[in-house]
C-alpha cells in the first residue's frame, strides 16, 4: 500500500471513531455532582426505587444532580423548550424539557423563568431555578436535586457520560 493510501486509511478511521462519539452538553449547574444515596433514594442511573414500600421496574430513569434550592438552571444544550409539570395531582413542581433534532434532555424540579413553550434557548442560558424538592415532599434528609434524564432517537439513555 502506498504511503498516501496508508494516511488516507488512518485519517479514514480516525475519523469513523471520532463519528461514534458520544456528545457531550453543559452541565445544568455550575457544580455537577450525582446525589449519592440518602433515606429516599439514590440519584444515579438505574438506581432502584420503591413506591409504597414495593420495588418499581426499570429503577431510575434518569441523574439527579445536587443543587441548592433556587440555583440557576442553565440549557444543556441549544434547542425548543417544553415546559411541564412533575406531579399529574400538582401543579407545584415543574419541569423544562429541550429538544434538538434526535436528542431531547428533560429536567425536573425545574421552575423555568423566561421560557416557556415554544420559545428557543441557546446552550448556557438560564432556563429557571431548582425547586426545593426536600420541602416538597417534606423530607428533610432527601437531598436538594434536580432530575435529569436524556433521550436519544426516543430512547432513554444514560445520561451519566453526557455532562
Amino acid at each position: 500500500m502506498k504511503p498516501i493510501h496508508k494516511i488516507l486509511v488512518a485519517l479514514g478511521i480516525g475519523y469513523l471513531f471520532m463519528s461514534m462519539k458520544k456528545a457531550t452538553y453543559k452541565s445544568p449547574v455550575e457544580n455537577f455532582k450525582i446525589r449519592g444515596c440518602d433515606p429516599h433514594g439514590c440519584g444515579h442511573f438505574a438506581a432502584s426505587r420503591k413506591r409504597n414500600g414495593v420495588s418499581v421496574a426499570g429503577g431510575h430513569n434518569g441523574i439527579d444532580i445536587i443543587v441548592v434550592p433556587d440555583e440557576m438552571i442553565f440549557a444543556p444544550m441549544s434547542g425548543r423548550v417544553r415546559t411541564l409539570y412533575v406531579y399529574s395531582g400538582s401543579t407545584a413542581m415543574k419541569g423544562v424539557e429541550i429538544s434538538n433534532g434526535n436528542v431531547k434532555i428533560k429536567m425536573f424540579y425545574v421552575a423555568p423563568q423566561s421560557v416557556s413553550t415554544g420559545s428557543e434557548v441557546l446552550e448556557g442560558d438560564i432556563i429557571g431555578y431548582a425547586q426545593d424538592i426536600a420541602s416538597y415532599h417534606n423530607t428533610p434528609s432527601m437531598t436538594p436535586h434536580i432530575h435529569v434524564e436524556v433521550y436519544v432517537d426516543g430512547k432513554l439513555v444514560d445520561p451519566t457520560g453526557y455532562f
